[in-house]
């Protein structure tokens, strides 16, 4: 019972550092042309949110996914 213990606290030291590694927090910025960067060193406001949100509104782009991908068909 012991080396199992032992076992399974190995396994899960080894595994803990390749786990953090994979998740990150960053946010993901998409361009206009589709491709996609890590904008960890840029954080967006609530402003520029609210911005892009408007924008994507007159755009027809809510819409759009409204009717194909959440129209839950």
């Amino acid at each position: 019972m012991k080396s199992l213990i032992q076992a399974v606290v190995v396994v899960a030291a080894l595994v803990a550092p390749v786990v953090s590694f994979a998740q990150s927090d960053a946010p993901v910025r998409v361009s206009a042309n589709g491709t996609t960067q890590s904008a960890s060193n840029t954080a967006k406001t609530r402003a520029l949110v609210y911005q892009e949100l408007v924008h994507a509104e007159k755009d027809g782009q809510i819409a759009s996914l409204n009717s194909t991908i959440y129209a839950g068909g």
